[in-house]
């Protein structure tokens, strides 16, 4: 029993129409898990100035929608590298100004929304030079492990 030609054509549309809802069905779980990756991205962000009290304050905020997990931070001041607040402070001459600093250790998680004060300084607008050569790197990840760096020149 041979098929005739338009059973044959429809054979194939079936075929051709199944494997495009397979295309489609792939491309939708992509745009998803892109959707879903972006839903919960951590922005990290600094901003500093003078604070209510005249200190120099540096703040550390997440103003994304995910949670930050911090894995390191790095402090430089000029070309030498610290592993904490107390020596590069030390090597700025500033330990004895500051008034609070927040010290993040590996896999710290930073929730969305949070800000805290990560650095206050009793130093006027015209001393703003002690602190011109200092650096800080934060390396953070997103809950999906994607990679990201802030960093600060001060």
């Amino acid at each position: 029993m041979s098929m005739s030609k338009t059973e044959k054509l429809s054979h194939y549309a079936v075929v051709f129409i199944a494997v495009m809802a397979v295309v489609v069905s792939i491309w939708q779980v992509r745009i998803s898990q892109a959707h879903n990756r972006l839903s919960v991205r951590p922005y990290m962000d600094f901003f500093y100035g003078w604070n209510s009290d005249g200190y120099l304050e540096l703040q550390l905020s997440n103003q994304g929608v995910g949670p930050a997990i911090i894995n390191k931070v790095e402090y430089f001041y000029g070309d030498q590298k610290f592993n904490n607040w107390d020596e590069v402070l030390r090597k700025a001459d500033l330990i004895e100004k500051r008034k609070n600093s927040y010290t993040y250790t590996g896999n710290s998680p930073f929730a969305s929304g949070k800000e805290v004060s990560f650095l206050v300084l009793d130093i006027k607008e015209t001393e703003t030079n002690l602190i011109t050569p200092l650096r800080i790197v934060i390396h953070y990840t997103s809950i999906y492990e994607e990679y990201f760096e802030l960093s600060i020149d001060l």
